[in-house]
C-alpha cells in the first residue's frame, strides 16, 4: 500500500543519487579539461553542471513548503532540465548539423518558458506541455540526425552508431 510520503522519498532518494554522481562527474570533466584547451571540454562541464544543478534544485525543493523559494528552486531545477538535452545533442553532433544544434536550443527555451509562465497561467498545466514538447522535439532531433548521418557517411563512420546510442541512452534517462 502506498502512502503519501513514499513518492517523496523515492524522489529524494534519485535526486540525492543524482547529486553525488553527477557531482563526480563535474569534478572529473573540470579535472580533465585542465589538460585540453577550455573549448574541447566546455560541453562536458556544462552537461556535467546542468545535470548536476537539476538534481540538486530538485533536491532542495522538496525540503521547502510551497511558495516563492521553492517556485524560484523549481524554475532553476527545470532549466537546467530544460537545457540538458540541448548541450548532450551538441555533444553528441560534434559541431555538425548546426541547425539541428541550433533547434534542440530553441525547444530548450520553449519549454524553460512555459514552465516559467506556468505560474501566470496556472490553469494551463504549462509544465506537462513543456515535457511533452521536450519528448517529443528531441526525440525527432534525435531522429533527424541519426538518419542524417546515415545518409551522410564518411568520415568518422566507427563513431557515428557510439554517439548515437549515447544520445538515444541519455534521453531515455531523462
Amino acid at each position: 500500500m502506498v502512502n503519501d510520503h513514499e513518492p517523496l522519498i523515492v524522489n529524494a532518494i534519485g535526486h540525492l543519487a543524482g547529486v553525488i554522481v553527477f557531482g563526480i562527474f563535474l569534478v572529473l570533466a573540470l579535472r580533465g579539461a585542465a589538460g585540453r584547451r577550455a573549448r574541447e571540454n566546455w560541453l562536458s562541464v556544462a552537461s556535467a553542471g546542468l545535470a548536476w544543478t537539476w538534481n540538486a534544485a530538485s533536491l532542495a525543493g522538496l525540503l521547502l513548503t510551497s511558495g516563492t523559494a521553492r517556485w524560484a528552486l523549481e524554475a532553476v531545477s527545470f532549466s537546467g532540465l530544460s537545457l540538458l538535452p540541448a548541450v548532450l545533442l551538441h555533444l553528441s553532433l560534434n559541431g555538425r548539423f548546426r541547425v539541428i544544434t541550433a533547434s534542440g536550443y530553441v525547444l530548450s527555451a520553449v519549454a524553460t518558458t512555459m514552465h516559467l509562465c506556468e505560474r501566470l497561467l496556472p490553469a494551463t498545466y504549462l509544465h506537462k506541455w513543456a515535457l511533452w514538447v521536450m519528448a517529443v522535439g528531441f526525440g525527432a532531433l534525435t531522429l533527424m540526425s541519426a538518419i542524417k548521418v546515415l545518409l551522410q557517411g564518411g568520415r568518422k563512420r566507427t563513431e557515428e552508431p557510439r554517439n548515437c546510442w549515447h544520445r538515444c541512452a541519455s534521453y531515455c534517462s531523462l
